[in-house]
């Protein structure tokens, strides 16, 4: 009188009206597209990360603390269905930080 064991799993259930992964609106590396952003994230990329926290929703101190921003931007990208993967988050701003912050202020609309 044993219990029989699970031979299959039921099917996942069905997704509604999820909008596809996109892409960045704009490039790493399109740091000056004429609006101010790329000339913020070059003189002050520190004071651009900390308003870009607070527009997420997270504290203005978050990029102060080591490794912050590539949690920033994972949140971000998976909030805006963007593609990509969190090494490639972390190879952005490892390499590219302010090149990072600029293209993620653009993806959130901040205005300079």
């Amino acid at each position: 009188m044993g219990t029989r064991p699970v031979l299959t799993q039921p099917p996942p259930a069905p997704r509604s009206c999820q909008a596809l992964p996109q892409d960045w609106g704009s490039g790493l590396c399109d740091c000056w597209l004429g609006d101010g952003i790329g000339l913020w994230g070059t003189a002050c990329p520190c004071l651009l990360a900390c308003r870009l926290a607070r527009a997420a929703g997270e504290s203005g101190v978050l990029p102060c603390l080591p490794g912050a921003l590539v949690a920033l931007r994972t949140l971000l990208r998976q909030q805006l269905r963007i593609r990509g993967c969190v090494l490639e988050d972390w190879a952005a701003v490892c390499f590219c930080c302010p090149c990072a912050v600029c293209q993620m202020a653009r993806e959130l609309r901040l205005s300079c």
